[in-house]
């Protein structure tokens, strides 16, 4: 590439702020049903349905049930 030929950069700002709204719905489908129904009756499938995801996503953005839990415990501190 000569050297006065910019090469252009990936900007990922946009991918990041979808990615986060997403495990913001995550969050909020996860506490609803925590509080409503309990942990154990609380399922990563009904989590990932009610915030219109597929179970990989909350898995990938948020974790399993543990973790789940433990974001939600954080973000309540």
């Amino acid at each position: 590439m000569p050297a006065d030929v910019n090469p252009r950069r990936y900007d990922s700002t946009r991918r990041q702020a979808g990615s986060a709204e997403t495990r913001r719905r995550i969050l909020l489908a996860a506490r609803e049903m925590m509080l409503t129904d309990g942990y154990r009756a609380t399922t990563i499938g009904r989590v990932a349905a009610a915030a219109e995801v597929n179970p990989y996503t909350v898995y990938t953005l948020v974790g399993r049930k543990p973790a789940l839990l433990r974001a939600l415990m954080e973000q309540a501190i």
